[in-house]
């Protein structure tokens, strides 16, 4: 368990503590509730995929907590952290503390910070390369 010097988020789901997160003085904090629905006429049939038309096509709830921490001027030292990433379902209660500076939990997930400079390349139709996530 670390200590932040910003203020937290503390998440309760149906009334029990789910989590209490928190980034360094610089940085991102977030908590997204999703729903996401893919219409079964999209499925990439000739792509590789890791499930089925029907699992594709499933509506899913979810709630994910997580940030960016801003580490020193290089942004190399930056990461992303999670620290909650769960399915919900109707009828579940999501409560949003917003806490003063203090003690955090430990993160469930940390990933380095992927710059435009260390995103992988692709080739475009024009046979020039782009960035991905980029513009």
């Amino acid at each position: 368990m670390g200590k932040v010097t910003a203020p937290r988020f503390e998440v309760l789901i149906n009334g029990r503590r789910a989590c209490v997160a928190g980034v360094s003085t610089y940085g991102v904090l977030n908590v997204i509730l999703s729903r996401v629905k893919r219409s079964p006429m999209r499925f990439p049939e000739q792509k590789q995929v890791r499930y089925t038309k029907r699992a594709w096509s499933q509506e899913n709830l979810d709630i994910h907590v997580g940030g960016l921490e801003i580490n020193g001027e290089d942004e190399r030292n930056d990461r992303h952290v999670a620290w909650l990433r769960r399915r919900i379902k109707p009828g579940d209660t999501i409560m949003v503390r917003v806490l003063s500076a203090g003690p955090i939990g430990r993160p469930k997930g940390v990933s380095p910070r992927q710059s435009a400079r260390s995103r992988p390349k692709r080739a475009t139709r024009r046979g020039k390369t782009r960035t991905l996530g980029g513009k």
